[in-house]
C-alpha cells in the first residue's frame, strides 16, 4: 500500500510539473508575441479577465449539474468546480487526455461509476460544441458574408454540429453511439434509462449558451481596451471568438488550441479592422486568457485547500 501510495505522489507530482512547464512555455510565447506591443491593463481588461475566468467556473457548476443528472444523487458544487478547473488546467498538456482522466480519478474517489463520468464529459464537449456554433454560426454568416465563405475550408468540419444536435437530443440513437466508444475502450456499456432524456439534454444545451456569452463578452472588452469598435459589431466579435475558441478545442493535438484560434479570429475580425490590427488582437486575445488562467489556478489551489482531494 505505501507502495502504491509513492507511486500516486509521484504520478501527480509529474502530472503538476508538466502542466507547469507546457503552461510557463505557453506564457512566454504569448509574452514574446507581444513584443512592440503596448498593453495598458485598465479596468475593462480587469472586467475581461473576469469574465473569461468566470465562463470557466460556469462550465464547471453545469458538469457537475449533468453528473447529478446521471448519477441521480447530490454533489457538492464547490467540488465539481475544483475538479473542472483543475481539467482545464491540463488542456496544456497536449492530447488533451488529463482532463477526463482528471475527472474519472474524482468520480473514482466518490465511487461514481466510471462510465457516467465518462459519458458527463462526452455530454459536456458536445453541449460546449452546440452551444459554441448553432449560435454563432447564423450571425458569422450574415455579419461577414465574404469573409465566411473565404474560411469555408477552416469551420466545414463545424457543419457537423447540425446532425449532432439530431443525435444527442434523441437518447435512443446517442445510447449506441456512446456504447460504441466505450467498446473501444473496453468499458462497460451504458444504459438508456441512465443518459439524458431528449428535454434534459436541451435544456443543457441552452444553460452552456451562458459560459459561452460569458467568454464572447470578455473579447469584446479586449477588443474595446484597444480599438474602438461600433455596439452594433460586439455580437459579431463576441461570436467570432466563440467560434474560434471551439475550432482551437478541437484542434485536440495542439496545447490550448495555440495559434488555430488566433488564425480564425484572425480571418473573420478583418473584414472590420485592417489585417494587422486583427492579428494584434489576436494575440492580445490569447495573452489575457493566458493570465485568466492564472486566476484559475489561484482559485484552484484555494478550493483545494477548503476541499482536500482524495
Amino acid at each position: 500500500m505505501k507502495l502504491i501510495k509513492r507511486y500516486r505522489i509521484l504520478i501527480s507530482w509529474t502530472v503538476i510539473a508538466l502542466t507547469a512547464f507546457f503552461f510557463a512555455k505557453t506564457l512566454q510565447q504569448n509574452w514574446n508575441n507581444l513584443e512592440g506591443v503596448t498593453i495598458s491593463p485598465n479596468h475593462i481588461t480587469l472586467a475581461a479577465l473576469i469574465f473569461f475566468v468566470l465562463s470557466i467556473i460556469s462550465s464547471g457548476y453545469l458538469w457537475g449539474e449533468i453528473v447529478e443528472k446521471l448519477t441521480r444523487k447530490k454533489v457538492s458544487r464547490t467540488e465539481v468546480i475544483r475538479v473542472h478547473l483543475a481539467s482545464w488546467l491540463l488542456k496544456y498538456i497536449p492530447g488533451q487526455a488529463g482532463s477526463l482522466i482528471n475527472k474519472l480519478a474524482w468520480g473514482k474517489s466518490k465511487k461514481i461509476d466510471g462510465k457516467l463520468i465518462t459519458a458527463s464529459f462526452i455530454y459536456e464537449n458536445v453541449f460546449l460544441i452546440l452551444a459554441s456554433t448553432l449560435p454563432t454560426i447564423p450571425i458569422l454568416f450574415v455579419g461577414l458574408s465574404s469573409k465566411f465563405f473565404e474560411g469555408a475550408t477552416l469551420f466545414l468540419p463545424l457543419l457537423l454540429a447540425l446532425p449532432l444536435v439530431i443525435i444527442v437530443l434523441t437518447p435512443w440513437f446517442f445510447t449506441p453511439v456512446i456504447n460504441r466508444l466505450f467498446k473501444l475502450v473496453k468499458k462497460q456499456t451504458i444504459s438508456r434509462q441512465e443518459m439524458l432524456s431528449t428535454s434534459e439534454s436541451l435544456k443543457f444545451f441552452l444553460k452552456f449558451i451562458i459560459p459561452r456569452i460569458l467568454n464572447g463578452a470578455a473579447f469584446v472588452l479586449v477588443v474595446e481596451s484597444i480599438i474602438n469598435v461600433e455596439p452594433e459589431q460586439y455580437i459579431v466579435f463576441a461570436s467570432l471568438y466563440v467560434l474560434a475558441g471551439i475550432i482551437g478545442v478541437l484542434a485536440i493535438f495542439v496545447p490550448s488550441g495555440l495559434g488555430v484560434r488566433e488564425a480564425a479570429i484572425v480571418l473573420f475580425a478583418s473584414a472590420y479592422i485592417p489585417a494587422e490590427q486583427a492579428i494584434i488582437l489576436a494575440l492580445v486575445a490569447r495573452f489575457y486568457a493566458t493570465i485568466a488562467d492564472v486566476l484559475v489556478a489561484g482559485i484552484y489551489l484555494s478550493l483545494k485547500r477548503r476541499i482536500p482531494a482524495q
